[in-house]
């Protein structure tokens, strides 16, 4: 409760230090930011810091050499619907849906990428796709026609790694579901390597990754990352 009374100089100050030069100290900043943004106090009062779209400058910018924790700051706020709202600027006309656009073309990219060992920095693109999802603007960007969106996405239930297959999952559920009301169930259907991606995991042609295997039912929303340590 004390840390709370605290928590806007706190975390004001934590901020500032996300890209300080000695990559040890940005680690120890990011780590305590991402378990605090699990209490949905300090959640609400990051967004009021505008941590989201501080987190994608440093993404964008390269300034932080830990676009892992980055990521999972952000999927925990995204977890509520005014953090999805954040992440996709929502009321600004001119810049709505950009943070996503560079999410989803860096989580495809690294999925493309990915060698089995190595560190994957933005698999928790994953659950914030099945968060912002519930919102019809995210997934009319996933739809787009003629970009390949939701075709790169479906690719990813093959992925080894079961968050990117479980969050990948989510988020086509979420678009599945709403097809008909959003009126984009022709982008859905029409693909048919995105009817094959999508069907190939309950025809029993393909074998389920390893890693875990997909559970049977895919949350709309997807739970908060669990704490993370400093190594």
């Amino acid at each position: 409760d004390k840390l709370k009374g605290k928590s806007s100089k706190l975390l004001m100050l934590s901020l500032r230090l996300v890209c300080d030069p000695d990559s040890e100290v940005s680690n120890k900043v990011l780590t305590v930011l991402v378990n605090l943004s699990q209490d949905d106090e300090f959640a609400v009062a990051l967004r009021k810091l505008n941590a989201i779209g501080r987190c994608m400058d440093f993404l964008r910018d390269g300034s932080c050499a830990h676009p892992r924790l980055l990521i999972m700051l952000l999927s925990n706020l995204t977890v509520s619907e005014e953090g999805c709202s954040d992440l996709l600027q929502l009321g600004n006309d001119k810049l709505e849906g950009l943070h996503m656009a560079i999410l989803l073309k860096r989580f495809v990219m690294s999925g493309v990428m990915f060698e089995p060992g190595q560190e994957d920095p933005y698999e928790h693109v994953a659950p914030i796709l099945t968060n912002v999802t519930r919102f019809k603007r995210a997934r009319e960007i996933l739809l787009q026609p003629g970009r390949g969106t939701l075709q790169a996405l479906a690719a990813q239930l093959k992925a080894p790694q079961q968050l990117r297959r479980h969050g990948v999952a989510g988020a086509i559920r979420n678009c599945c579901f709403a097809a008909e009301a959003d009126g984009t169930l022709a982008s859905v259907v029409d693909d048919p390597a995105v009817l094959l991606c999508l069907l190939s995991p309950i025809s029993g042609t393909e074998e389920v990754p390893p890693a875990g295997g997909a559970s049977s039912v895919v949350p709309t929303t997807t739970a908060k990352t669990a704490p993370v340590s400093t190594p």
